[in-house]
């Protein structure tokens, strides 16, 4: 594992914790573990982001914190991704 993929896990897992202890009790145990799993698969940013995008209905911060990216990364993709398209 190298030092990012470690970094996106410990930062996912603790986004997913302060959420769950942030009065989000009840499905927090299933948000740790959601958060977990998109942490520790290979990420894939063309297709992650849109999906992380729609999961946080668009906020682009708890989409990058559930990616472990900065949300700058996540608003460098769209824009590559628009000028692409044009």
């Amino acid at each position: 594992m190298t030092r990012d993929e470690a970094d996106r896990i410990a930062f996912a897992l603790l986004g997913a914790l302060v959420w769950a202890l942030d009065g989000h009790r009840a499905d927090g145990l299933s948000r740790v573990h959601q958060e977990l799993s998109e942490a520790m698969a290979p990420l894939d940013l063309p297709q992650s982001i849109p999906a992380a995008l729609e999961r946080h209905k668009g906020n682009v911060t708890a989409a990058a914190r559930s990616l472990g990216i900065d949300r700058n990364t996540i608003y460098r993709h769209r824009k590559k991704q628009l000028a692409g398209e044009a």
